[in-house]
């Protein structure tokens, strides 16, 4: 059953007790940090959101449209539904194994669940969720008479002698798409601190120090495409001419790799604010700027 819903679901009581830290506009508890945010947000109900009960009596929360990052796991459990109700595709392109196919979404959003679906297996190693973003460079799908090529979507590899069985226990499964999802993004959210940019000199990509803010990642909580991962999450919330993120950096004696596993990010000053709104990152900030920023 799918349905649009503006008030707490019947089956929020029992996923608070199993899943502390999900969305609180889904009726589920808020997570607790020991670290002190920066920003407190308050998130009010999504208009968006829907609610899909699956056939075990575990309502997904799900949204057709995120507004904040914390939504964006209902976001893609509702593009994970909307895939696994596609038939089986019998077009064309390079496709080696039985796949369902969804065209039609933005790219953003599809190399957002396609990272997403990668490093959740790599948390939890939920292999059977294999999304892929397709139609950029030469990876397109086309009709079978080749009349018509589809633009941007995602797709699902499948087994190639048990596929309908797979699909039918993944509609099964949404709700731990979802619990998996949110831990990926809440890993993603941690381990961020402000630091002074004069003390890497190493950094490839450089900004203005009067206009913008800098924290480092010194260690990649993610096992693939993290720093690509927030570019497509910045892209997704129109905050681009805001927010920059890289991995890459000058070579030196210690380091012979442009690529380490430290990320750095650079936010406008006067765009902080609205970005916190948006992420919630967890930062830990320098002494003599905590009041600043934490009031802007």
């Amino acid at each position: 059953m799918l349905c649009v819903a503006s008030a707490p679901a019947r089956g929020a009581r029992r996923q608070s007790r199993r899943c502390q830290g999900l969305a609180p506009e889904y009726g589920l508890l808020e997570h607790k940090s020991r670290k002190r945010r920066v920003v407190t947000v308050q998130p009010e109900p999504n208009p968006y959101a829907v609610h899909y009960v699956q056939e075990t009596g575990e309502e997904v929360p799900m949204c057709t449209k995120a507004r904040t990052l914390d939504e964006i796991p209902a976001y893609c459990a509702w593009l994970a539904y909307q895939l696994i109700q596609q038939p089986i595709f019998t077009g064309g392109g390079a496709i080696h194994r039985p796949v369902i196919f969804l065209p039609g979404i933005p790219w953003d959003s599809c190399r957002i669940i396609e990272i997403c679906s990668r490093n959740t297996r790599s948390l939890l190693g939920a292999y059977y969720w294999d999304i892929n973003a397709v139609g950029c460079g030469y990876n397109w799908r086309f009709s079978a008479d080749r009349k018509i090529y589809y633009g941007e979507g995602i797709e699902l590899w499948l087994d190639q002698e048990n596929y309908l069985a797979q699909i039918n226990n993944l509609k099964s499964h949404l709700f731990e798409f979802y619990v998996g999802f949110h831990t990926m993004i809440a890993e993603l959210k941690t381990g961020w601190v402000q630091a002074d940019p004069k003390a890497y000199p190493d950094l490839f990509h450089t900004k203005d120090e009067k206009e913008y803010l800098f924290f480092l990642k010194p260690e990649q909580r993610l096992a693939q495409e993290e720093d690509t991962l927030v570019r497509f999450l910045v892209s997704y919330f129109n905050q681009g001419a805001n927010v920059s993120c890289y991995d890459y950096w000058r070579l030196t004696p210690e380091y012979t790799s442009h690529v380490r596993h430290q990320l750095y990010l650079w936010i406008k000053k006067d765009a902080f604010a609205e970005f916190q709104r948006i992420f919630n990152f967890e930062f830990t900030l320098l002494p003599a700027e905590e009041e600043t920023i934490a009031s802007a």
